[in-house]
């Protein structure tokens, strides 16, 4: 049985990541630097930066060696070449009830069944992506595997609550920065930006620019439900670049709400590691209101720190979401279209969530935070728990097992300890 030689390709690279988030398809990256440590335990792993002549000449090299390549490619399915010259496995986020079984715009790759079915193999984040797929008739194998964030962030929980710690957290970043507690001359900046966050935070992570998102129910529900608490802090850490910032949009909108005590903070930028991993460990709690979710890192990548959250429990969310790790936002199910889809045509259901049980939710998590410690402790704890389930390297190591053991012509020999080196040409 020859080696194999895994090939990985997303869309975004480490060199572009600053100016590419908040763009369509950013985050494949991120998910793809956490996969490729536990792929490389199956073959030797090289790092594609396009899939026109590198891939070629990256199948042609491994079949010279005698290895068997095979493309991992972090993308939607409509974005994979109709001429793959080797063996392929889609990863991929869907956050819909149903996955795209038409074509339009004179691709036929715009059906999905058209690049999956000769797959591999495939691989969801989420069992509502999986199922979605499934329902339309996709038999080659196929596996749940998130983002395996939880070694990464898991560290960072602490035996003490955010938001009994005195001072501060300090965050330096490069990007744009309003603080509802500073003056400000009406307009964000793009520059070396340094705030300091304290008391009981809750914090989101969106792009505004994503409709799914729901961030105007997020800012307006913590105004109306912890307005007037002076000990509440909303961090809005915005995923964008300078050139498609939307910082300012937002300023806007949390300015007209005129909140009279709780402050309010928003950043674009990027975080480095450091700093975000700051970020995580000062907040107290983690917040959504997205219509639909293939898989939401940001969320998972703060309650495997033991950070509870508040989001509605739906989509890629039931996964990992419970009324023992979060407060659960309600929500209810309505018509929505594909997400690349220019005809707009509501083929697939979403969710919207409840404004009133947004504001609930708030007003609960902060009553617990403020005067029941050990239940707060106690959601801390099953945040981490059922996250380390969902997400944790056994787990994610064992779906990649599956799928490779499944693949036709494939006998996986998993190498304990050894992680062979990532090659980026």
């Amino acid at each position: 049985m020859a080696d194999l030689r895994i090939l990985t390709y997303a869309p975004t690279s480490q060199d572009a990541l600053a100016d590419s988030l908040g763009m369509p398809d950013y985050s494949y990256f991120f998910v793809l630097r956490q996969l490729e440590p536990m792929l490389a335990r199956y073959g030797q792993v090289t790092r594609l930066p396009d899939l026109e002549e590198s891939l070629h000449e990256a199948v042609r090299e491994a079949e010279e060696r005698g290895e068997s390549p095979v493309a991992f490619l972090f993308l939607p399915p409509h974005k994979i070449p109709l001429d793959m010259p080797c063996r392929y496995v889609p990863v991929f986020a869907w956050e819909f009830s149903t996955i795209p079984t038409e074509e339009w715009g004179g691709d036929p790759r715009n059906d999905w069944r058209t690049t999956l079915a000769p797959a591999a193999g495939a691989i969801t984040h989420s069992r509502y992506a999986l199922d979605a797929t499934r329902a339309e008739g996709i038999q080659v194998p196929m596996v749940c595997a998130p983002a395996p964030v939880f070694d990464e962030f898991s560290p960072l929980a602490t035996d003490v609550p955010p938001f009994t710690i005195g001072r501060g957290t300090a965050l330096h970043f490069h990007g744009r920065l309003y603080d509802s507690w500073q003056p400000d001359d009406g307009r964000t900046v793009q520059r070396d930006q340094s705030v300091a966050i304290a008391g009981l935070v809750f914090t989101a992570v969106f792009s505004p620019s994503d409709g799914r998102k729901g961030w105007e129910d997020i800012v307006s529900a913590f105004a109306d439900a912890l307005g007037s608490r002076g000990d509440a802090t909303l961090v809005l850490k915005l995923i964008g670049g300078s050139a498609n910032s939307q910082a300012d949009r937002v300023v806007d909108f949390v300015r007209r709400l005129i909140i009279p005590r709780a402050r309010v903070v928003v950043m674009e930028g990027y975080l480095n590691d450091e700093d975000y991993h700051a970020l995580v460990r000062a907040t107290a709690y983690v917040v959504s209101a997205a219509k639909a979710e293939g898989q939401c890192l940001p969320l998972m990548e703060f309650m495997s720190a033991g950070t509870p959250a508040l989001a509605p429990r739906h989509t890629a969310m039931l996964d990992y979401l419970t009324e023992d790790n979060a407060f659960v936002v309600a929500s209810h199910r309505i018509r929505h279209h594909w997400a690349h889809d220019p005809r707009l045509l509501l083929k697939a259901y979403a969710y919207e969530v409840s404004w009133q049980s947004l504001r609930e939710a708030y007003r609960a998590a902060h009553q617990e935070a403020m005067e029941s410690p050990g239940r707060y402790s106690r959601r801390s704890l099953a945040a981490q728990e059922s996250l380390q389930q969902f997400c944790g390297p056994e787990r994610v190591t064992g779906a990649l097992t599956e799928l490779l053991q499944s693949a036709p012509e494939n006998e996986v020999d998993i190498r304990d300890g050894i992680v062979p080196t990532v090659h980026n040409p």
